[in-house]
Parts: C-alpha cells; sequence; structure tokens
C-alpha cells in the first residue's frame, strides 16, 4: 500500500472514530489547549501560512453555501423590514439581549453615554438658558409619576442626523411617552 493511501484511509477512520465520539473529543481538545497554551500560540504561529492556506482551501469548496446561507441575499430593505418585525414580535428577547450585552461589555456602554453626553455638551451653546432645560426635565420626570408612563425628554431636531444636527435648546426639547420616542428614533 503506498505512504498517502494509508495516510487517507487513516484520516477516514478518525473521521468515523470522531463522529461518534464528538462530544469525548472536543473535551480531549479543549483540555490539551488549556493545559498547552504557549506551546499552541507557537505552533500556530510557525503554521501561520499552512492554516490560512488550509482555511481559504475550505471556504474556496464551501463558498456558495455560506452565500446561500447569509441574509444579503435576501436585499436591505427584506432584511430590515425581517429585523423590525422579529423586533416588534419578540420585545422581551431584544430586551434581555440588549441588558445581557450591557452586563458583558459594560465599557462599551460607558464609552457610547460618554458619547452621547459629548454631543450634548457641543450641541449646548453658551448662550441656552440651561435652568430652562432643567424645568423640561424636572417636567418630564413629574409626569412620570404622576402618571406611571415612563417619559423621555426628546430633541425635536436630532442632535446627530445626516442632514442636519439640532441643538440642545429649550425650544428642541419635548416631553413625550418613552414608547413613542424610541418608536420615533432619529428622525423629526
Amino acid at each position: 500500500m503506498i505512504e498517502a493511501e494509508r495516510t487517507a484511509l487513516q484520516k477516514a477512520a478518525y473521521r468515523k472514530w470522531r463522529s461518534a465520539h464528538l462530544e469525548q473529543e472536543r473535551a480531549r481538545v479543549r483540555k490539551y489547549n488549556a493545559t498547552n497554551k504557549e506551546r499552541r500560540k507557537e505552533r500556530d504561529k510557525k503554521n501561520a501560512a499552512h492554516l490560512h492556506a488550509r482555511w481559504r482551501e475550505w471556504y474556496d469548496r464551501n463558498r456558495q453555501e455560506l452565500l446561500g446561507k447569509q441574509k444579503v441575499g435576501l436585499g436591505r430593505e427584506k432584511n430590515r423590514e425581517a429585523c423590525h418585525k422579529y423586533r416588534a414580535m419578540n420585545p422581551e428577547k431584544r430586551r434581555h439581549s440588549q441588558e445581557s450585552y450591557r452586563k458583558r461589555y459594560p465599557w462599551k456602554h460607558a464609552e457610547k453615554q460618554r458619547r452621547r453626553t459629548a454631543s450634548m455638551i457641543r450641541a449646548t451653546p453658551p448662550w441656552s438658558s440651561i435652568a430652562e432645560m432643567q424645568a423640561i426635565y424636572e417636567s418630564a420626570r413629574r409626569r412620570q409619576e404622576e402618571t406611571g408612563i415612563r417619559m423621555h425628554v426628546d430633541h425635536i431636531v436630532p442632535l446627530k442626523a445626516s442632514k442636519v444636527c439640532g441643538l440642545h435648546v429649550p425650544w428642541n426639547l419635548q416631553v413625550l411617552p418613552a414608547v413613542e420616542n424610541i418608536r420615533k428614533g432619529n428622525r423629526q
């Protein structure tokens, strides 16, 4: 028997055994990787070109199947509609997903909040009345306590938009129920 044939038969036998003992093999590999991190890094570094070539070969073989699974084929508008429909039908799942994301990546959430605060500071001209704006925020808090409905202070003209950016001034603020403000998004 030729060496290449023997190797091919051994690989086939291993694949068959592995598919029958998949969980056991995964556990063995996880254990090996955990105990040999440095050794694995060195091996991966040494074989980077070979690993990339193997990945590329696999990708070329499976390209059509992978492209078929992508949502890009639906088109941008259909994908957007499907996302909106899913979110509308699964609000609890979405809320849970967002909360778990914030807990997993608190630094990303904090950075987003800092960007928002900074944009409000940049959008607040020095001549604007801070007292009037605080009164609007206080009004929102009072209405929320009185009605029990969560209220937001919304910018009529968004602070950050593609065509025009509004200012953080009293006449650009309105008190809305949170549901309406979230539904409105970044639109006028």
